[in-house]
């Protein structure tokens, strides 16, 4: 989980809390090849651990905002979307 927090701010134009908390995207079994898969889009070409999608908690349409994987021999895309800025995706969590 990523907790993004802007102290005391609140985008009241589109209805967003002042702290955004992100979580990965959980997979959803796949008969057709007997396992967990997520959906890329046709952006994500090859098979890895580190691949992987992050959506906004409470989201009931789970849309994503942020995409990682791998498109070849190292070789990584990351596709990120409003509300985060690409900034924002390159950011590693703080403790």
């Amino acid at each position: 989980r990523l907790n993004l927090c802007e102290a005391g701010t609140v985008n009241k134009a589109v209805g967003l809390p002042a702290c955004l908390e992100l979580a990965s995207k959980r997979p959803r079994w796949s008969d057709k090849i007997g396992a967990y898969v997520l959906t890329f889009g046709g952006r994500v070409t090859m098979p890895s651990v580190k691949n992987f999608q992050l959506v906004a908690t409470g989201d009931p349409a789970e849309e994503v905002v942020l995409q990682f994987g791998k498109i070849g021999n190292d070789e990584f895309t990351m596709d990120v979307r409003w509300p985060l800025s690409p900034l924002q995706g390159f950011e590693r969590e703080r403790q």
